[in-house]
């Protein structure tokens, strides 16, 4: 197979097949590469307002507006949330696809006009077949020249969102507990309140059945212990909502990084930093020093352009990502097309204070976790909106200095641990 593409995408998850089918919408040759091919959860949720208008509606299996409950009480939301069809990923298709993982190995070349490309070998892992890196390589087998290459492969943080979830049909929840909540964090009998901090998640999924799901928003513990904790917490809190047993009709597993480890240094590609870029040290190794190419390297064009998970698309204090994905994709294409960096340095100051709250989080105790997201849940609605999807750095600041001047007068030990954990959090991977 030896064509030459515009795109490359690798990894094929949601956000991979949002940016292939926004980049062959606008007459790119695309390819993108997965040995699932084109995949996605089989639940995924996002604003409604974070829906282009591009999206086929019959791609939204259903639309409420949701409620928000911690210790302090329960808050209902004016604002849509909308849950994607299964398959939705399906109507996004209209470009080649390769499926491959381990070997033989994929390659692609890229380069700059009027110089030799620079070949790139990307490999799976061969037990959870995902994309592991990009290496150098002799041999190619796609020649993409010039090109876009888009990634949604992450070297991930430590931290994870974990969950446990059941589906049950909608006449086995009872009437009273038919509205969707976003967040739940009222106890569960049994489980006491030192132990680690979950909230339930309850959806109606569009097609006659519910997820109930209960989840741990941030940890850095044993994923397997804790799945294991959230199982029997989801199976107690379903008897507590008055939800049989044998009603369940499937489980779902949730496990995922909420980032990079750093986010990437995407830049627009020039010869310079192309010589300078993925030295070869042996056969799997290679070094990297585009960084001092700087701003003398010459006219940029497509570079690389991470996305997702991989990019920091995610938000770190709720675990979402495909909304943002969706409504941000376009702009993204559109800046890297043009030669420059995929998002701006206001996206990325923005993302820098989500991930300084995460790190915050992280070193909370069970009662300071309950006290801030008492505070965060009750804010007025316009704030815990901008807080939960705002790509603004000055709108996540405003609100964030709201939540710790709420903090001092309501709960001021936990003000006090804000910045007693600061300084770690700044420097947290």
């Amino acid at each position: 197979m030896n064509e030459l593409y515009d795109v490359a995408v690798l990894g094929l998850g949601p956000s991979g097949t949002v940016a292939a089918y926004r980049a062959s919408q606008r007459g790119l040759n695309v390819l993108g590469i997965d040995p699932r091919g084109i995949n996605a959860p089989s639940t995924v949720g996002v604003w409604a307002s974070q829906l282009p208008d591009w999206f086929p509606e019959d791609a939204v299996a259903s639309r409420f507006t949701p409620d928000v409950i911690s210790h302090t009480g329960r808050q209902v939301l004016t604002a849509e949330y909308a849950m994607l069809a299964p398959g939705w990923e399906q109507h996004l298709a209209g470009f080649d696809v390769v499926e491959k993982k381990a070997e033989p190995a994929i390659t692609v070349l890229f380069g700059v006009p009027g110089q030799k490309g620079r070949p790139l070998r990307s490999w799976f892992q061969p037990k959870s077949d995902e994309l592991l890196s990009v290496m150098s390589e002799d041999d190619s087998l796609i020649d993409i020249v010039d090109h876009l290459l888009i990634t949604t492969t992450p070297s991930p943080m430590s931290a994870r969102q974990l969950a446990h979830g059941l589906v049950v049909p909608e006449g086995s929840v009872p009437e009273a507990h038919r509205r969707g909540v976003l967040m739940d964090f009222s106890p569960v009998a049994g489980f006491p309140d030192d132990g680690p901090v979950t909230f339930s998640y309850r959806v109606p999924l569009g097609d006659g059945t519910w997820l109930i799901e209960e989840t741990i928003l941030a940890t850095d513990g044993d994923p397997k212990t804790l799945l294991e904790h959230l199982e029997a917490k989801n199976l107690a809190r379903l008897e507590q909502l008055g939800i049989t047993m044998e009603d369940i009709r499937r489980t779902e597993v949730v496990s995922f990084p909420l980032g990079p480890r750093r986010i990437p240094g995407d830049r627009a590609r020039t010869p310079l930093g192309l010589a300078l870029g993925m030295i070869p040290l042996g056969r799997r190794a290679s070094l990297d020093l585009r960084f001092l190419a700087g701003p003398w390297g010459g006219k940029g064009v497509k570079g690389e352009a991470h996305i997702g998970t991989a990019g920091g698309w995610i938000h770190p204090a709720t675990g979402y990502s495909v909304g943002a994905v969706l409504a941000d994709t376009d702009a993204m294409l559109d800046r890297v097309l043009a030669g420059s960096p995929p998002t701006s340095r206001a996206w990325r100051i923005n993302y820098a204070l989500r991930r300084f709250g995460l790190n915050v989080v992280l070193g909370f105790s069970p009662t300071q976790y309950h006290e801030f997201f008492g505070i965060v849940l009750g804010l007025p609605e316009r704030d815990l909106l901008a807080y939960l999807t705002s790509t603004s750095p000055w709108a996540t600041a405003r609100v964030m200095v709201r939540i710790i001047l709420r903090a001092f007068r309501r709960t001021p030990s936990t003000a006090m641990a804000v910045f007693r954990l600061a300084p770690a959090a700044l420097f947290r991977k």
